[in-house]
């Protein structure tokens, strides 16, 4: 409008210095009169909605906003997006809020945090505009997201340590139940049965998933169930450790013996790679040596059973002439 009142102006003293030849009504050029009355009726008329900065939730950029029902931690967010974080972690599609006022409620609320006074907003979302305010009393949320992971790292160890070295304990008060039955293929090692699972013998380079669903579809499972390449062992209490002791022979141990043991039962179990393993039961990692002392083939199984102790037999089964 300045510019254009100006140009009336100049406009109109060139008229009146310049001497007509024949007298007319002084005009105001067409197109300043329509552009001026443009002009005119536009700040009458006013914007159509608050204004919004470029970023607003209204804007393509949507799908680039933080997840509204997680925001995101302060330590992760550039200082120069901070402002946008927070506005797609507040705005809803519902409501017809500019991003001017959105941030202005947040820094008030800042503000009122910082004097001690309640807010509604979440101090991790006001971590986003003000995280100097926030981290007197919530040092927490200006963690990142990898010193987060670290320290739940660092918690995981000391847990895994701690059951480490009470499975040692355990390992340690386990005895073998027939010392005189002696192999340098034996191990002893105790098992808790937290999740009410059996554990298990298989042949390691063998696909067993096959074996395992038969075992587990079974009309009734018996205290030792195999199927082809894998065995499993329903014996373990939850409510006591289980010592597990399993030896290698070369040859077929002494008949039964069921004296002083609750049940004896015997399986067959293949072995077409010549290895046989027992897992991992111990949190103390304790290695049972191969099981299949003869190579590939067909391997019996004797496990004899009481309450908190198992001893598990295994030496190749004769084979039908």
């Amino acid at each position: 409008m300045d510019v254009l009142y100006v140009v009336w102006l100049a406009r109109t003293a060139h008229e009146l210095n310049r001497e007509p030849r024949q007298k007319a009504p002084l005009r105001v050029p067409t197109a300043v009169a329509a552009v001026a009355a443009t002009v005119l009726l536009l700040m009458v008329v006013g914007p159509e909605d608050p204004p919004h900065l470029t970023y607003t939730w209204q804007s393509d950029q949507l799908l680039d906003c933080w997840a509204r029902w997680k925001p995101p931690r302060v330590a992760d967010v550039p200082p120069h997006e901070r402002d946008r974080a927070y506005l797609c972690s507040v705005s809803k599609p519902d409501r017809q809020v500019s991003d001017q006022e959105l941030l202005g409620k947040g820094r008030d609320a800042c503000t009122r945090f910082a004097a001690g006074e309640p807010v509604k907003a979440r101090p991790a979302l006001l971590a986003l505009l003000c995280p100097e305010v926030i981290e007197r009393k919530h040092p927490d949320l200006l963690l990142s997201s990898a010193q987060i992971e670290q320290q739940q790292a660092e918690k995981e160890n000391i847990e895994r340590e701690q059951f480490a070295r009470e499975a040692r304990k355990e390992d340690a008060l386990c005895r073998d139940p027939w010392p005189a039955l002696r192999t340098r293929f034996q191990a002893t090692a105790s098992y808790y049965d937290w999740d009410a699972q059996p554990y298990g013998i298989r042949d390691p380079e063998s696909d067993t998933e096959e074996d395992s669903e038969v075992i587990w579809n079974a009309e009734s499972v018996d205290t030792l169930a195999t199927s082809g390449q894998l065995a499993l062992i329903f014996t373990p209490s939850q409510d006591w450790a289980t010592c597990v002791t399993a030896k290698a022979l070369r040859s077929a141990p002494p008949p039964l013996r069921r004296k002083g043991w609750d049940k004896v039962a015997e399986a067959d179990i293949v072995s077409e790679s010549g290895h046989l393993v027992m897992q991992t039961l111990s949190a103390s990692k304790v290695r049972f040596p191969n099981l299949a002392r003869s190579g590939p083939g067909i391997y019996r199984l004797r496990l004899y059973t009481r309450p908190g102790v198992d001893l598990i037999l295994i030496y190749p089964a004769k084979r039908a002439a």
